[in-house]
């Protein structure tokens, strides 16, 4: 695997997107695109995935654009005292406007009871209105669907006749974290809200594109972009990479990675993987499996333990999301194993993402835009089939050149096709088409995918 990240990132910039660019129309556009304010909303901290992986990267690629650029977020420890205000770069200042609805402190998560659930997210939807109202911007980027987003950037719009963009990464509605009752309900009446009152609809997959387009009843022009990636933002370290190998006794084996929460219900499911990894332990000696992150371990061990893989099967635990890089690096193999829920066909996966950016081969679930990432960068197999899953993994450990090729196809289809420098031209055509009051978000003649009976064009 390539140890220089940094230096292929700068190599590979320029190249083509999806096949050919209109490159004429992209340099008119850049010459008629005006300076934008643009305020990007976000219910996460700065160190959270979400805005390490989108958020702050929309917003740097803006800023060398031209662009002013304000994340205004929420905090995931708001504490009195607390520094509010944080400029980035130059063009880029993050602002905290209050309290997330849930409290992270370390690798500790707290859900607030009812009472305080209320209190807190009425206090952080007024700061969110209040720090938008103080940072009056040209267009506002809401990114995700949650009702206090929503909600303070309609208000403002309202009050301001600021424009409404709306980016959606994820099925809010679907998620597992929505125990009260009511809040589903709620989730939904919000998303259907900002699908007909936004001004347009950023979908970051195809599915969720088809999604908010029927929502939105046709009130509301819908573009599917795909998430970049921004190789620079991720140092390897082999020195890392090793202890890691040591530390969890992987040295000399045949890892298999799955790393994000380990929650079967939330469409993750780690233990039909269990299942499968118990097949390939049986006829792979060497083969080992590494579960990154925090969730339900003391379950999946109860599980591993019964699959009679206890002792091939290393559970890490929560880990710092800088660490990333060299868990994947530790790998063999990155698994991905979804099941076929409306959560997984709206999802645009980090999981697959990250394999190819490293030069992993990754086995993912057959299901929404999962495939068309891959390319042929790994194997994408049917959704809660144990026997194809365990068929594809002992397959990818057993073969060196089959995984190293695999490996090489994927990093250089995202190398070549996913970087934010790439795409972040189709984001910005979207902006300006909001604040100039043009009449249809831009779509050029791209490929499509097909979602249902209907076919959502792809970012470039």
């Amino acid at each position: 695997m390539p140890a220089d990240i940094q230096g292929e990132h700068h190599r590979a910039a320029g190249r083509p997107v999806m096949g050919q660019i209109h490159r004429h129309n992209r340099i008119l556009h850049r010459q008629r695109s005006i300076s934008m304010k643009i305020n990007i909303v976000i219910p996460q901290s700065l160190t959270s995935p979400t805005a390490m992986v989108c958020g702050a990267p929309i917003a740097h690629h803006l800023a060398r654009h031209g662009h002013d650029v304000k994340l205004i977020l929420l905090h995931h420890d708001l504490r009195a005292g607390d520094e509010r205000a944080i400029q980035l770069e130059p063009n880029v200042r993050a602002i905290y406007a209050g309290q997330m609805f849930v409290r992270k402190s370390g690798s500790e998560k707290t859900y607030f009871p009812l009472h305080k659930l209320l209190r807190v997210a009425v206090s952080s939807t007024r700061g969110l209105i209040r720090e938008m109202m103080r940072n009056r911007a040209d267009v506002n980027l809401i990114y995700k669907s949650q009702p206090p987003t929503i909600l303070a950037g309609l208000l403002v719009r309202a009050v301001h006749r600021t424009p409404v963009v709306l980016m959606v990464d994820d099925l809010e509605s679907e998620s597992n974290n929505l125990h009260l009752p009511g809040l589903r309900t709620l989730f939904r009446m919000f998303e259907k809200l900002g699908a007909r009152r936004s001004d347009a609809i950023i979908a970051q997959s195809a599915y969720l594109a088809n999604y908010f387009k029927r929502l939105a009843g046709g009130k509301t022009e819908t573009v599917f972009l795909p998430q970049g990636v921004e190789p620079s933002r991720y140092k390897l370290d082999e020195t890392r990479t090793r202890a890691l190998r040591e530390k969890y006794g992987l040295g000399g084996k045949r890892v298999a990675l799955y790393f994000g929460s380990i929650n079967p219900k939330s469409g993750q499911r780690v233990d039909l993987l269990i299942d499968a990894f118990a097949g390939v332990a049986r006829r792979l000696p060497d083969a080992a499996l590494a579960l990154a992150g925090p969730g339900e371990i003391d379950r999946m061990k109860e599980h591993a333990r019964k699959a009679g893989v206890i002792d091939r099967v290393v559970f890490t635990g929560r880990f710092p999301f800088e660490d990333m890089p060299a868990y994947v690096s530790a790998a063999d193999v990155i698994v991905d194993p979804v099941d076929d829920s409306p959560v997984n066909e709206a999802k645009y996966s980090s999981r697959v993402k990250f394999g190819m950016l490293f030069g992993k081969p990754v086995l993912t679930g057959d299901i929404g835009v999962r495939p068309w990432i891959l390319g042929g960068g790994g194997i994408a197999v049917r959704p809660n089939d144990v026997d194809a899953l365990e068929q594809a993994l002992y397959l990818m450990l057993l073969d060196d050149d089959l995984r190293a090729e695999m490996g090489r196809r994927g990093r250089k289809r995202i190398m070549n096709n996913f970087l934010w420098e790439q795409v972040i031209d189709d984001y910005i055509e979207v902006l300006d088409s909001v604040v100039r009051g043009d009449d249809r978000v831009p779509r050029r003649r791209l490929p499509a995918v097909r979602v249902g009976q209907d076919k959502v064009p792809v970012g470039r």
